[in-house]
């Protein structure tokens, strides 16, 4: 009865403390704005709209919630097909910032693991964390055969601390889903698949399994890599692997990489991930990359993928033939037959909108658009014809967005569609082969139907 009991009392503390906090930022964000207005007080004081002062103390409302909800936020800020433009900018300054835990706690973790102390496997072991975040931190260690190793080891308790947080999420998300304008986010859902999205982080097993599917599409390419496994140190609360060095971004002249064939390759490969191999690193932002001499870049942190059907990808190609084609009713058509579902009240008008904001950005070299605003432009096309965004549109766009900010980076002039062209145009020919194919196996068979049918008559 204990645990019921306080799992109670921790739920509903945590529950009146986020009405507290709604309470507190909702005074604060009326304030800002009466103070505006107030005799003597500074319109241009805090230079943000009401949006983004919203956007503000929400985001400062999940910072003072703990560490559940800063990776629910961070989650949310790769969700621009749910959330819009201002709400993303802001919540993604959310940072961590969680304090390592006690390292008395570390021997536990392995013996649990693996029934051995740090000790018995490590010749050195760095019980101060070179990283430290809200699932899991890191250390730097040592095998006793002398490879330098990053041992990932998940933060002891957090699961527990994780569900009660999801528990009372999913009871203040019902207890605000009856006002009409919050309704229609459908909180609830919302909440379920965010928190389905860190429990999946919870078991570094699946971290494990992501690396290894990766290291298998890039296999047999020397310019692409992930950190290599230990296989026997692999758990599901505790992850060794190759200890990775190298330049972030910035410091990529320090290398003797070429900063336009980066562009390039790293291009493909996000392409790759997207729109051939259906699998993409979900959290694909610059400090997750690392480069080295020889044109070489690491990618780090798997443990947040997308996934992509078949039907997905083939989509997604067609869509963006049609955009290279500037044919708009083609690719209001694909977006359409793509979402979920929708209740488009006027077709024309959304053809209309469709095809204006495909040729705004026809043609245009990468240095000349804005991915993000082009991105956010058409998740409100799609919002004010009720088309309800498909989640594996999130998964391209995030990587799109990702492929924006490198090509930027490391060589402004590249063309991101004569790039990302003639890699679709392949893999469209590929597609039209196959369904010519199957066009032609069901005809066959339909014509055997047919001839049976006929002999069985007479």
């Amino acid at each position: 009865m204990r645990r019921p009991v306080k799992k109670f009392f921790y739920s509903a503390i945590r529950l009146v403390t986020i009405y507290l906090l709604v309470v507190k930022y909702a005074f604060v964000f009326a304030w800002w704005t009466l103070k505006r207005f107030l005799p003597g007080g500074k319109k241009d004081e805090f230079n943000q709209n009401a949006l983004t002062r919203f956007a503000w103390c929400f985001r400062r409302m999940l910072e003072d919630l703990g560490a559940t909800f800063i990776k629910m936020g961070q989650i949310m800020s790769t969700r621009p097909d749910i959330f819009p433009p201002f709400f993303i900018d802001e919540l993604k300054h959310l940072q961590d910032n969680v304090p390592p835990f006690d390292p008395r706690l570390i021997p536990h973790e392995f013996e649990f693991a693996f029934g051995k102390q740090p000790r018995e496997i490590f010749a050195e072991f760095n019980e101060t964390p070179i990283a430290s975040a809200s699932v899991a931190q890191v250390h730097e260690a040592r095998l006793k055969t002398g490879e330098r190793v990053a041992v990932k080891i998940r933060r002891p308790g957090v699961q527990q601390k994780v569900e009660y947080d999801l528990a009372v999420m999913r009871i203040f998300a019902k207890s605000i889903s009856f006002i009409p304008s919050v309704e229609v986010t459908s909180p609830v859902e919302t909440v379920e698949e965010f928190g389905n999205a860190i429990k999946g982080q919870l078991d570094l097993r699946n971290e494990a399994n992501n690396n290894r599917r990766f290291r298998k599409n890039f296999e047999g390419n020397q310019f692409v890599g992930f950190p290599r496994l230990y296989e026997d140190y692999c758990a599901e609360n505790i992850l060794v692997m190759e200890f990775v060095t190298g330049y972030h971004i910035d410091d990529v002249g320090q290398t003797d990489c070429d900063p336009q064939w980066l562009a390039r390759h790293g291009l493909r490969a996000i392409f790759q991930m997207i729109y051939k191999d259906g699998f993409v690193h979900a959290d694909l932002h610059p400090g997750n990359f690392l480069f080295n001499n020889g044109n070489h870049v690491t990618y780090l942190d798997v443990g947040m993928v997308g996934e992509l059907s078949d039907r997905d990808r083939e989509n997604f190609i067609e869509s963006f033939m049609a955009m290279a084609d500037n044919n708009g009713p083609k690719v209001a058509e694909c977006l359409m037959n793509f979402a979920p579902s929708h209740r488009i009240r006027d077709y024309d008008e959304y053809v209309k909108d469709v095809s204006t904001h495909v040729n705004e950005f026809f043609g245009k070299p990468l240095n000349e658009i804005e991915i993000s605003i082009a991105v956010a432009k058409m998740v409100n096309i799609l919002r004010k014809h009720r088309v309800r965004v498909n989640a594996a549109y999130t998964v391209v766009n995030v990587g799109l967005l990702v492929a924006e900010g490198v090509g930027r980076k490391l060589y402004p002039q590249i063309n991101l569609n004569e790039e990302l062209y003639p890699f679709l145009n392949e893999l469209f020919q590929e597609m039209m082969k196959r369904r010519l194919a199957q066009m032609k196996v069901q005809a066959e068979q339909a014509a055997k139907q047919r001839a049976a049918g006929s002999a069985a008559s007479a």
